[in-house]
């Protein structure tokens, strides 16, 4: 077996559900186990564990979290062992399953993976990252060590860093009872060994520090954190790097930036029996120095940090640094799901020196489809990427669009299209473009609508088999064109599985003009009556996103806003109304002459039976009963 997934719970049927069945991608497709010790529980905890697991064990509670925990590690029997928390909710499990099954784990002793300590404050949720050393492999005298923050004592390099990431509840508190609760228990237990540890064990220190500020008593977690550095540095501990990080930290959430700065100069100082060779922790001094420069506007400053930042980065990412003290740590800037805020800044730095050979270069080389960020950082980057690209006249947009993601490429090319509405850089922006379409097919069928739409010249055939290859959900832009110019709008609402709710929000959002360009369009441009239905009920989201555009405004001025909208929602549901009641009224007509044509066929009438059908072919040639019935004729 390779693995063993082992859990201490008690009370926990909150979370437990959600966290058990998070991972259970990893039971389905590793060869693995799932070990539950419950250390008590009243409510539904033990019968939630079985829905999971047959394994579910029970101990004592005896207020020591390693001695529940190795009672279950005792039984483990897989290669490897990993730590969880009942408050773990994978977002996905798909590194753990490939560093197990692609046979990557038996190159190393020890992996981790994101634990994103999620926090409930008054100005909303915020979370900080470690990187948790729960995964090891597992031997006979493998044992967790501690009563309060247990750790596995056989955490040896060489280490793998997993992308994986799980949201941790343990700390996002509803009230300020239950966190003053957790923080009582906790203290209490680390100041009990405190009082036998404080000159050997710096790590309580640390563990002191977070405790206090976690409940706002900043004054005492100070001074956990200043004795922690002494004892440190009399120890030559590599507890010391971290007790900087947090003193920064705390300096730069405080906005004391140029103190910040002190500390992180004063990190580098430090002893080489310590800091011997380049550590992981570096990469996090380097980017909180380059962020505290960026708050105070040292922008020249900044880059240079910046750089040594992602210069250490591409050693962590590639493994060549893979140290201990970065399991020390809460915050990890050195993470593919979280570096994207630093490069912005970087850009930000870059531009505002004017230093676009600088971000010209690292536009053109940076992997960023290899990271994960949130819209609102792709969305800082593609500005970011665009005005250095408008600076060099596009010249090198093809290169910074290879090094993209997806999402990234659509909001890019997305961005340059809007740009040709300026008519001074429209030839210049078309010609970046047309790089950009040398290595996708699809920008390129675009650019060949854009240039036909913004010359006045038709583009709805072109537009049409863009549909039918592409459909329309990604590229809404082509519905106001089609809407502006008066086109059939049949091909786009008629693709099956088609959004209408998600297509109106981004089209009323986005898209400046729309509006008016639907306001203006005439229902006669529809040829397919099948689709006048989608038509109206996209005209109701409209009217929908209009009104909520507008709440603020006085019934009579929504009235106003929507009006047009809801007549030409109106016109459509009456013309569909009137297009089935007159092909109601067809079919019957078909019907009878159909019947007709037999009857004078089955009395032997078949000259007036063939006249009959030859005038019914001129009215409705796609009848297939027509070939029937000629073979009877001539039978």
């Amino acid at each position: 077996m390779k693995l063993t997934i082992g859990m201490i719970v008690k009370n926990e049927e909150k979370w437990l559900d959600k966290c058990l069945s998070a991972i259970k991608p990893i039971l389905d497709n590793v060869d693995s186990e799932l070990i539950i010790t419950d250390t008590g529980s009243t409510d539904r905890t033990v019968e939630i564990a079985k829905k999971y697991t047959d394994k579910v064990l029970h101990f004592d509670w005896i207020n020591d979290f390693s001695a529940a925990r190795n009672f279950g590690l005792e039984k483990a029997q897989g290669e490897w062992f990993m730590m969880l928390d009942a408050d773990d909710i994978f977002r996905s499990c798909d590194h753990i399953i490939d560093f197990f099954n692609s046979g990557e784990y038996k190159k190393f002793n020890a992996a981790s993976y994101i634990s994103r300590n999620l926090v409930k404050t008054e100005n909303g949720d915020t979370y900080g990252d470690i990187l948790a050393p729960r995964m090891v492999k597992l031997y006979p005298y493998t044992r967790y060590e501690n009563a309060i923050h247990e750790s596995l004592n056989t955490f040896e390099p060489p280490y793998k860093n997993l992308q994986d990431i799980a949201d941790h509840y343990g700390y996002y508190y509803e009230t300020d009872e239950q966190r003053y609760n957790k923080f009582k228990r906790n203290t209490e237990l680390l100041l009990k060994r405190f009082e036998n540890e404080k000159d050997t064990t710096p790590m309580l220190y640390v563990q002191l520090y977070e405790a206090y500020s976690g409940i706002g008593e900043n004054e005492k977690a100070l001074g956990y954190l200043d004795g922690g550095i002494e004892l440190c540095k009399k120890l030559n501990s590599i507890v010391l790097t971290s007790l900087y990080f947090y003193k920064v930290c705390h300096l730069r959430n405080e906005q004391q930036y140029d103190d910040a700065i002190s500390v992180c100069d004063e990190y580098f100082k430090m002893s080489p029996k310590i800091r011997p060779y380049p550590l992981t922790t570096d990469g996090e001094i380097y980017g909180l120095k380059a962020e505290c420069m960026y708050a105070l506007e040292r922008y020249a400053e900044a880059i240079d940090v910046f750089k040594k930042f992602f210069d250490i980065y591409k050693d962590i990412e590639s493994g060549k640094i893979a140290t201990y003290d970065s399991y020390l740590i809460s915050g990890y800037m050195c993470s593919a799901v979280n570096i994207m805020p630093l490069f912005n800044h970087f850009a930000d730095c870059c531009i505002k020196s004017e230093k676009f050979n600088t971000l010209d270069m690292y536009f053109s080389s940076y992997p960023f489809e290899r990271y994960s960020f949130e819209a609102k950082e792709i969305y800082t980057l593609v500005q970011n990427e665009l005005k250095t690209a408008d600076y060099f006249s596009y010249a090198n947009i093809d290169k910074y669009y290879r090094n993209l993601n997806d999402n990234a490429k659509k909001i890019s090319t997305d961005e340059l299209f809007d740009r040709l509405k300026n008519a001074n850089k429209r030839q210049m922006i078309f010609d970046g473009i047309s790089r950009i379409a040398e290595i996708d097919k699809k920008i390129g069928s675009k650019l060949n609508i854009y240039k036909a739409y913004l010359s006045g010249t038709d583009c709805i055939d072109e537009i049409g088999n863009f549909i039918t290859e592409y459909g329309i959900a990604e590229d809404i832009d082509f519905l106001f064109i089609i809407l502006n110019m008066q086109y059939d709008i049949s091909p786009a609402l008629s693709i099956a599985g088609l959004d209408l709710k998600q297509i109106a929000y981004l089209c009323c959002r986005n898209i400046e003009g729309f509006y008016e360009a639907a306001e203006n369009y005439s229902i006669s441009n529809i040829s397919d009556i099948s689709v006048l239905p989608n038509a109206a009920k996209f005209y109701d989201y409209c009217i929908s996103m209009r009104l909520m555009d507008n709440e603020d405004k006085s019934e009579d001025e929504k009235k106003q806003l929507i009006s047009k909208l809801f007549s030409i929602k109106s016109k459509l549901n009456e013309r569909y109304k009137k297009e089935i009641s007159v092909k109601s009224e067809f079919d019957l007509l078909v019907d009878s002459v159909k019947k007709n044509i037999r009857s004078y066929i089955y009395s032997g009438e078949y000259e007036v039976a063939k006249k009959s059908l030859e005038e019914y072919k001129k009215i409705n040639p796609k009848d297939m009963d027509i070939l029937g019935l000629e073979l009877l004729i001539k039978n």
